[in-house]
């Protein structure tokens, strides 16, 4: 939902939509351009001065805005004819219920979250790292650059005036070039700044984490990412000393990436709210690594809008002493969190991997580019079980991209004994049950999981630093599991082999070899 709080729409349309944004983008007087404050605790007192010295305008981006103290202020803000404009997530409008003053709204599209967390009080920028505001437990970047302000300006004029976009469409293409990189020269500090959509926003972030070649200290309230979580784990291995701290609140999330706890991860028994890490501290590629938005399950990326702030400099030393005081003296937590069970060779799920064709290379003769490939399920119990809405989860090997994700369609049941098969060419498979033309399977290595309908890992194959081949498939020649009861894990070499017989191809594709049994044992 889209609130504005305003005392003369024509002064604001002249003033927002002048040439230079005279007027309603200028720093507090006195101030340069060059402004960057890391503020670790006292936000929201910080907020409330800010708001009650304003003289001119005020921009409020954040996904809810639930207390009454701020709102107050602001309420008083437009009381003496200072613009406030509120824009804030349309599934947390209630909170903004019977507020005082005229309001204007703009649903715009609701699909997906709404997470910048931005003030910015006559052109002072106030970063947050959540839009908790009442438990004031967030930290605030407090900064200004003229470019800086005017990319948040025009970020948050979009977003006002036509509310969010659209996932998947040509809505993005509305969108004004802020969703890219913006940089910035401050204090001796580079500064990049990254507007939404978040799955490019991750494409960074990756980007960064994998140049790490000392450690990181990461403080994450929350990660559900795999792709990210993979990459941390990588980092982690390579880099003697590197930390992740999560607040307990993660520990629901951290389900399906246990490794990491027992790998320079643990959960602290303290409570912070924010995502930041670091990286190279002490060299001078140091990076600092802040998100107003949660490291969120890969099927959310492409829904949420939200702001991602890199700094590399002197600056980001000074910011890691202020959060390691901040969470200084805080108890490991003794909370267990248990992996996901993958048992050799004592326990098995219902629903398995029993055959996997990955792309190798082009098939001779064809007008393929390459090779298809298909993923094959199982049902080894004894009883029909409905599998929608589990997923497939593919991470490939050195790919920066995010991970193939597949949802197997609502409603869908498999009966004891029989397969599904999700299918990448409708050209070759005589039998599938689903087409997924986007399946990618790296040939140098890759990690697959299924994922039940609760988002449980049930079973998985491969392992991504492992070439299919030394699963017993090879170019053009699917990895079949060895189904003898009991199953044992996926991830194991020993579990797999090479086909050897061809069934359900088109009798074109059916000459090329042992191609393995789509659907079929």
């Amino acid at each position: 939902m889209i609130l504005s709080i305003k005392r003369d729409i024509l002064l604001l349309a002249v003033m927002c939509f002048g040439i230079v944004f005279s007027g309603c983008a200028e720093p507090p007087s006195g101030l340069g351009y060059d402004t960057l404050e890391f503020i670790p605790s006292g936000g929201k007192s910080a907020l409330s001065l800010a708001i009650g010295k304003a003289t001119n305008r005020i921009c409020v981006a954040v996904k809810d805005l639930n207390d009454a103290g701020i709102i107050a202020v602001l309420e008083a803000a437009a009381a003496r004819n200072v613009t406030v404009q509120l824009l804030v997530d349309a599934d947390y409008n209630a909170s903004l219920a019977g507020i005082s003053s005229s309001v204007s709204t703009n649903f715009g599209n609701t699909y997906g979250d709404m997470d910048d967390n931005f003030f910015i009080i006559d052109g002072m920028i106030y970063l947050l790292s959540s839009s908790a505001i009442a438990a004031d437990k967030f930290v605030v970047f407090k900064m200004t650059d003229r470019d800086m302000l005017y990319s948040f300006e025009s970020e948050f004029l979009q977003m006002f005036r036509d509310g969010r976009f659209a996932y998947g469409s040509d809505s993005y293409e509305k969108k004004l070039p802020v969703n890219q990189v913006q940089n910035y020269y401050i204090r001796d500090n580079w500064v990049e700044l990254y507007f939404h959509p978040t799955d490019s926003v991750f494409a960074h972030i990756r980007a960064r984490l994998g140049q790490t070649y000392t450690s990181i200290k990461g403080n994450l309230r929350a990660l559900g990412q795999s792709g990210l979580a993979l990459l941390l784990n990588d980092v982690m291995n390579s880099c003697p000393g590197s930390t992740l701290d999560f607040a307990p609140g993660a520990v629901v999330k951290l389900s399906n990436f246990a490794y990491l706890l027992t790998n320079g991860g643990r959960v602290l028994d303290t409570s912070f709210d924010f995502n930041i890490i670091f990286a190279d501290l002490d060299t001078q590629f140091q990076t600092m690594i802040f998100t107003t938005f949660d490291l969120m399950d890969d099927s959310s990326a492409l829904k949420n809008d939200g702001v991602c702030l890199m700094i590399t400099g002197p600056y980001v030393k000074e910011i890691y002493n202020s959060i390691a005081v901040k969470t200084a003296g805080a108890g490991v937590s003794n909370v267990a969190i248990t992996p996901p069970v993958f048992k050799y060779p004592a326990a098995y799920q219902d629903i398995v991997f029993s055959e996997i064709l990955w792309k190798g290379i082009k098939l001779s003769g064809t007008s393929l580019d390459y090779a298809p490939c298909f993923i094959e399920l199982k049902n080894v119990s004894t009883q029909s079980i409905n599998i929608g809405g589990y997923r497939v989860i593919i991470t490939n090997f050195n790919v920066q991209s995010e991970p193939n994700i597949f949802t197997i369609p609502y409603g869908t049941v498999l009966a004891p004994g029989r397969h599904y098969t999700i299918a990448s060419s409708t050209k070759v498979f005589s039998v599938y049950d689903f087409y997924w033309q986007w399946m990618f399977i790296n040939h140098t290595g890759f990690t697959m999981v299924l994922q039940n309908g609760l988002g449980n890992n049930i079973d998985r194959a491969g392992n991504v630093y492992n070439a299919p081949s030394t699963y017993g498939g090879n170019s053009g020649v699917p990895m079949v599991r060895d189904l003898t009861l009991p199953i044992g894990d996926g991830a194991l070499t020993t579990e797999w082999s090479s086909a050897v017989t061809v069934k359900n191809y088109y009798p074109t594709y059916a000459a090329y070899g042992n191609l393995g049994t789509p659907g079929s044992d």
